[in-house]
């Protein structure tokens, strides 16, 4: 999270998420590590001071909940609203399921209120 999403770094993704990921999220699923790319470069440039918080972090066997909190200027649109050039704060949570030391699935929710006030 910190370094992918947080940081951008891009070339960790293929080592973390397996090719047969399925992501869901609200907008729909997304496939592979390369829909994982998408979606992440979505906030990133909606959010080009995106920081990521991780609050909580539970295992259990094959599952993990990440519960965790994103901030940022919202500088472009995303999800069709527009920027509002202000600060926000996303809180979030997924539940993963891991397979060989990488990610094949998630399911995840980002509360966007706080772009619609």
């Amino acid at each position: 999270m910190e370094e992918v999403w947080g940081r951008g770094r891009w070339e960790l993704v293929s080592e973390l998420i397996a090719s047969a990921y399925i992501g869901h999220v609200t907008t729909g699923d997304h496939y592979g590590p390369e829909g994982a790319r998408i979606e992440i470069h979505d906030y990133r440039r909606a959010f080009p001071d995106l920081t990521v918080t991780v609050d909580d972090l539970l295992a259990f066997d094959c599952h993990v909940v990440r519960r965790f909190t994103l901030r940022g200027t919202h500088s472009r649109p995303i999800l069709g609203i527009r920027a509002s050039g202000q600060p926000v704060v996303l809180p979030a949570i997924a539940v993963d399921r891991l397979a060989r030391g990488k990610l094949v699935e998630s399911w995840s929710q980002v509360d966007m209120l706080s772009l619609l006030r």
